[in-house]
């Protein structure tokens, strides 16, 4: 993950579309699986980004698809 990237929660009136989130979660749980397994370099990121899988925002899923293009 970069260092620049800052992640924070989203405002309390901001509601996710269930859709993203289901689709967010499921990546989360595709990136754990190759942690355990295969890549304990992206720890720390998976960590981080897990914490936010109730209600994420556009940077959320930046950050996970950056996570993707990495391993690619």
């Amino acid at each position: 993950m970069a260092h620049s990237v800052q992640l924070v929660k989203a405002r309390p009136a901001y509601d996710a579309n269930p859709e993203l989130r289901h689709m967010y979660k499921s990546m989360i749980g595709t990136l754990l699986y190759l942690m355990l397994s295969t890549c304990p370099d992206i720890f720390f990121a998976i960590t981080k980004l897990s914490q936010f899988m109730s209600n994420l925002t556009s940077e959320h899923m930046a950050a996970v698809k950056h996570i993707f293009r990495y391993l690619n």
